[in-house]
């Protein structure tokens, strides 16, 4: 088995935010459609964006709780 590389020790928040604002230009269309296709495939499975959203929180508390309690 290949091992693959932990990168979040080399992915700096600040750069990050730096190609994106001086990037926006071709990033941005991107985004909008990758954002507005993630939106459509949600409410297709959910019938409703607030479903989705209680989903994840419960989903986020109850890990939450295990790891605490565990």
């Amino acid at each position: 088995m290949k091992e693959i590389p932990e990168i979040s020790k080399q992915i700096y928040q600040k750069d990050v935010i730096d190609v994106l604002f001086n990037e926006y230009s071709e990033i941005g269309p991107q985004w909008t459609v990758h954002q507005m296709e993630w939106t459509n495939t949600i409410y297709q499975n959910f019938k409703d964006h607030n479903k989705f959203l209680i989903v994840i929180y419960l989903t986020k508390n109850i890990r939450f709780l295990f790891k605490k309690f565990y």
